[in-house]
């Protein structure tokens, strides 16, 4: 999970030990832990997509009622004591989890959560589903959220709370394998009474390179830019995007931009309008010739030359194509190429 996170005006509350109470029930009512198992155990086998599993929502929602029961009496005094309210229906999952066929099935649990002087965001999620709510800090009461971000199928949901009172979410992407994959930010602009529309990001990262990072107000999006003209392996890192936004209000303003490559990238628009251009130069024609389609990209190499021009050499599954650039008013001209079938 992406954990670069520094807000130095959150007001998180002093330490204090989560007390689990008594479950409070009464006649003819189920317990909640019960009643919350039971709906684990007869979808426990599901995978969350995006229509809404109301069977899920009602046991996540069994998780968020005690949350703000607890927060409303004190119990829940930091939001590390999410966790410890967490374990308790954890402990009705775990007999679940072994027979289950999928790590993406409802048989996992996880509250994490940001708290303010004034309120509290908790994300929780139930198996490959998140779902956000909110609440008053003083006394627990629910306070409305948009509803896009009531479900939120295949991410792992971490608020985190800015000085202007907004609200970033940090989405995990859930999946059983792999090297490459999307995250997901939300930035939800905080109103008087809850919160409003979100505006979302999602981006393409690699285990080892990209995500995103709070400092403070600027929020900073690490991302992998994929190429039009071919498809790469999962370690691949082209094209590398880094922006940077400034947070006031709810607003996010883009103050830095950087598309990393820009030659590769130029080399990328260059292919696609080669293969789909209605009248094609000789270039255009020749190339089309060996590649036809978007294919997989094996290995490249960038060897710069004199007066800053550069070599770039693309061998994909079905073709090899080597392309002679340089810089031109600040953009890029193609100087020569050579391309041929494998």
């Amino acid at each position: 999970m992406f954990s670069q996170v520094s807000c130095g005006g959150l007001a998180i509350l002093a330490a204090g030990l989560y007390v689990q109470s008594p479950a409070q029930v009464r006649p003819g009512e189920t317990d909640p832990l019960i009643r919350f198992e039971q709906i684990a155990r007869k979808i426990k086998d599901q995978v969350a997509d995006e229509k809404v599993d109301s069977e899920a929502v009602e046991a996540m929602e069994i998780v968020l009622g005690k949350a703000g029961k607890d927060i409303g009496s004190g119990r829940i005094r930091k939001a590390d004591d999410l966790n410890a309210l967490a374990k308790t229906f954890q402990k009705k999952l775990a007999p679940l989890a072994k027979d289950a066929p999928t790590l993406l099935g409802y048989t996992s649990l996880e509250l994490l959560g940001d708290m303010s002087t004034t309120r509290v965001v908790v994300g929780v999620t139930f198996g490959a589903a998140s779902r956000v709510a909110a609440f008053d800090r003083t006394s627990g009461r629910r306070l409305p959220v948009a509803a896009k971000l009531e479900w939120i199928p295949r991410y792992r949901v971490a608020p985190h709370i800015l000085p202007d009172g907004s609200v970033v979410l940090f989405g995990d992407h859930l999946r059983d394998l792999g090297m490459r994959g999307p995250f997901r930010v939300d930035l939800v602009p905080s109103t008087a009474n809850g919160y409003g529309q979100p505006r979302t990001w999602i981006k393409t990262y690699t285990l080892e390179y990209g995500g995103p990072s709070l400092h403070g107000n600027r929020l900073t999006l690490t991302s992998i830019d994929e190429p039009a003209s071919f498809s790469t392996t999962a370690p691949e890192r082209l094209f590398p995007r880094v922006e940077t936004y400034a947070i006031e209000n709810g607003k996010a303003t883009l103050i830095h931009d950087s598309k990393q490559l820009p030659h590769l990238r130029y080399l990328d628009s260059w292919m696609v309008e080669a293969r789909h251009a209605k009248v094609q130069t000789a270039k255009q024609h020749a190339f089309a010739a060996v590649s036809p389609q978007p294919d997989v990209l094996e290995e490249w190499s960038d060897k710069r030359l004199a007066g800053g021009r550069h070599r770039v050499s693309f061998k994909f599954l079905s073709a090899e194509v080597r392309f002679d650039i340089r810089p031109a008013k600040g953009a890029w001209t193609l100087l020569d190429a050579a391309f041929m079938k494998r």
